[in-house]
């Protein structure tokens, strides 16, 4: 599956933890985050997941147009309900993976981390 090259590169040089977020070296097309992507969004997209934020059922995924993945990523929170009709999955939009990793990634690891935690990791 060809993928975004900017993504490429961060699993390449093994850029993957970003304390609260993760991405998988490997993107699973049967991954839970894709399927509820697809049952819940009620807009008919299809997103491939990469990541995942530790504390909470919040993921990242590039959107699947006609099979492809595109360049703009989809930050979303599944409900994991059954009558999804009035829960908006979306929370943000980014053009690329470096404008999510910059404007939402940073952002939630700043407010994440303290210096109490530092020795956990």
């Amino acid at each position: 599956m060809d993928i975004s090259n900017s993504y490429k590169w961060f699993i390449k040089l093994k850029l993957i933890n970003f304390i609260p977020w993760h991405f998988d070296e490997e993107l699973n097309l049967d991954s839970i985050g894709n399927k509820r992507f697809k049952i819940e969004n009620n807009s008919n997209r299809e997103v491939i997941t990469f990541g995942k934020r530790q504390d909470m059922d919040t993921y990242a995924g590039f959107e699947v147009i006609n099979g492809k993945p595109c360049e703009n990523v989809i930050v979303f929170h599944p409900s994991f309900q059954k009558n999804t009709s009035d829960w908006n999955i979306i929370e943000n939009e980014y053009s690329d993976f470096f404008q999510f990793i910059k404007n939402h990634v940073l952002t939630d690891m700043k407010e994440w981390i303290d210096d109490e935690d530092l020795d956990e990791y």
